[in-house]
């Protein structure tokens, strides 16, 4: 068998397992993620410098 054939049939058998393992994201989580975010942005605004 040649090489390149070889290489040809490895190619087919290897997939990408990138991304499979996560689970879907929640968007309950990233809402308040972002809201306490913005919280502490808020905070940063109005607490005065010395």
């Amino acid at each position: 068998m040649k090489k390149a054939e070889r290489e040809r049939e490895l190619d087919q058998k290897r997939t990408s397992n990138e991304g499979r393992d996560q689970p879907p994201p929640d968007p309950a989580r990233y809402f308040d993620h972002q809201r306490q975010r913005a919280r502490e942005a808020e905070l940063l605004r109005t607490v005065p410098r010395d």
